[in-house]
């Protein structure tokens, strides 16, 4: 099927309708609520501008909500075959409907209570905890320091972790993956995707 892209970068809500196509929903910083309607189903993708250790995320029935300090993210799949796969800026997560019609995130059953999305690609079912700093290291597979590689990303290229020095980092001939905050990104950092795309 023809996929279909459908975009949130603006501030405020933002209504979706998940068609029969593949779709993908983009969905930015900026975008407050986005609620997306219809069932989703494998193929379907949802790009969130965020790391995956800012949000939380809960299930009732087969709608999953995300949230974070400043976003809240709902969709639904479809029963039984219902996925989708939940893109962050450091790892991905497929949202699924596992046994029995429970609802999964990165294989761990959701409940209605929020949990921590943590950055091993996993749910903390601890509820109370705290979202962490940085979640570089457990989803790239590699250390987080030096500005060095991390491992491969999902786009066939390499994860580069930046640091509070001036950074040099490599790069390949893939999509290689940046990853740096207020504190870890400076104007001197020398940064070259090569042939790749950089995300």
């Amino acid at each position: 099927m023809p996929s279909q892209i459908f975009s949130a970068l603006s501030k405020g809500n933002k209504v979706f309708k998940d068609t029969t196509d593949n779709n993908t929903f983009n969905v930015g910083t900026e975008a407050t609520k986005v609620i997306i309607s219809g069932k989703m189903t494998s193929g379907d993708v949802i790009n969130v501008e965020g790391l995956a250790n800012e949000y939380t995320v809960r299930a009732s029935g087969r709608t999953v909500t995300l949230k974070s300090d400043t976003q809240t993210i709902t969709f639904q799949l479809a029963s039984g075959t219902g996925a989708a796969k939940v893109v962050f800026l450091d790892g991905s997560l497929n949202a699924a409907v596992g046994a029995k019609g429970a609802i999964t995130l990165g294989g761990q059953k959701l409940s209605s209570k929020y949990a921590e999305v943590s950055e091993t690609g996993l749910v903390d079912t601890d509820s109370s905890s705290t979202a962490l700093d940085t979640a570089y290291a457990a989803v790239t597979g590699g250390s987080s320091s030096g500005g060095s590689s991390s491992g491969g990303s999902s786009s066939g290229g390499s994860t580069f972790t930046l640091t509070s020095s001036i950074d040099s980092p490599g790069s390949t001939s893939g999509d290689d993956v940046y990853l740096g905050d207020n504190n870890t990104t400076s104007a001197a950092d020398q940064i070259n995707g090569g042939n790749g795309t950089i995300r």
